[in-house]
């Protein structure tokens, strides 16, 4: 299949955006292991680029292992996907590729800068928007933090909730609101009690998947509940309990002594993202149940609107205590 000519020759030397192109072209399936690539003479010719340039850019891409240059008869297709490319060359091929493709849709120039801006305009504002998110252990406070941030694009910053009100000043003032999830939400209400922060209650509930494994335990089963802390190991035996019928022992892996009795005597172990490794080292063969927890949807919504809130209005400092 021809090449078309690659966008964004004005600002980039030419041999890097061929090279840009044709990689991208090798890893979507465009040109699959084992084809060939158009000739260094016939692609000058479809591009109106010199031959040198092609020639650059085939080399190119021999040295990071998509394709293998055969003397006398032209660049062979030898892998999908290349050794090492950076964020920035990723990042830049996939504009490309979308420019590319609303140009093929007959979209104008000045609607794809106008999306473009409002996109860019909208994530960077919430990287600009500081969350604090608030949990009862610095475990817990570390996971689910990185879960919003990942699903948000934001700043998310943990807090501890027993060490919410010795925070200082300065260490909040990139804070633009606070969320935590509904257990603790009356607590740091009253932490907070009357100062400027808004907070934001998040819904952290059991994947279906992990209530049906644990549902089809089996009645005469011994199951061995392990949890990084007591807040967690607690919520999951309540969960455990609530589905499961048969002989519950349960422990955190703060004693060892305890987890090697509760872990060699269970017949299923009902463990968490934060203990799996502890258990499977352990008892490698064990029937294991890693129960996942989520943000439920309207959750995340709420804290999007949020968000969209905190970013589009004047940022007022965080304070917590006066210090």
């Amino acid at each position: 299949m021809a090449l078309a000519k690659p966008l964004f020759a004005r600002h980039t030397a030419t041999w890097k955006v061929v090279h840009g192109y044709i990689e991208e072209q090798i890893v979507v399936g465009r040109y699959p292991v084992g084809s060939w690539l158009p000739s260094v003479r016939q692609l000058a010719l479809e591009l109106g680029i010199n031959r040198n340039t092609i020639a650059k850019a085939y080399q190119t891409l021999g040295r990071s292992g998509l394709v293998q240059l055969v003397h006398g008869n032209g660049v062979r297709v030898v892998g999908t996907k290349p050794a090492t490319v950076s964020d920035e060359t990723r990042v830049a091929q996939q504009i490309e590729a979308v420019v590319r493709e609303a140009r093929r849709h007959g979209l104008s120039r000045e609607w794809l800068a106008d999306r473009f801006e409002v996109a860019s305009d909208d994530a960077y504002a919430y990287v600009a928007t500081g969350i604090g998110f608030v949990e009862c252990t610095e475990q817990d406070a570390h996971a689910i933090g990185d879960d919003l941030a990942r699903h948000l694009g934001a700043d998310v910053r943990p807090f501890v909730l027993g060490n919410l009100g010795r925070v200082r000043v300065g260490d909040l003032n990139s804070i633009r609101f606070l969320a935590t999830t509904v257990p603790h939400l009356r607590e740091l209400t009253e932490i907070v009690g009357r100062r400027p922060i808004r907070i934001v209650g998040i819904n952290f509930v059991l994947s279906h998947e992990s209530a049906i494994s644990i549902a089809r335990i089996p009645k005469q089963a011994s199951v061995g509940v392990v949890g990084p802390n007591e807040h967690t190991l607690e919520r999951v035996v309540g969960i455990v309990e609530s589905l499961a019928h048969g002989d519950t022992h349960a422990c955190t892996t703060e004693d060892p002594a305890e987890l090697r009795g509760v872990v060699g005597r269970a017949d299923v172990i009902v463990d968490v993202a934060l203990t799996h490794a502890a258990v499977k080292r352990l008892r490698p063969d064990a029937r294991t149940i890693t129960v996942d927890f989520h943000i439920e949807p309207e959750s995340m919504e709420q804290v999007r609107n949020a968000l969209h809130e905190a970013a589009s209005s004047p940022a007022t400092p965080s304070r917590l205590r006066q210090n």
